[in-house]
């Protein structure tokens, strides 16, 4: 026996699964990712930016060895 309303779920389905569904609080927490991840790539790389090594970091001296 078939399911007159087969076709209608399908389309439905194919909705649902489209993303088109999601939640207005989804879609903003999605754009501040991608703002922040947009953030990051514009920051200096290591060691090739202005301000990438402070002068006052020391690297401590490792123990002496007995």
């Amino acid at each position: 026996m078939t399911n007159p309303f087969q076709s209608l779920l399908d389309i439905q389905r194919e909705h649902f699964l489209s993303d088109a569904t999601r939640s207005y609080e989804w879609r903003l927490d999605q754009l501040d990712r991608m703002e922040r991840m947009a953030e990051r790539f514009k920051a200096p790389v290591f060691k090739t930016g202005v301000g990438a090594s402070s002068r006052w970091v020391r690297v401590p001296l490792p123990p002496p060895q007995y």
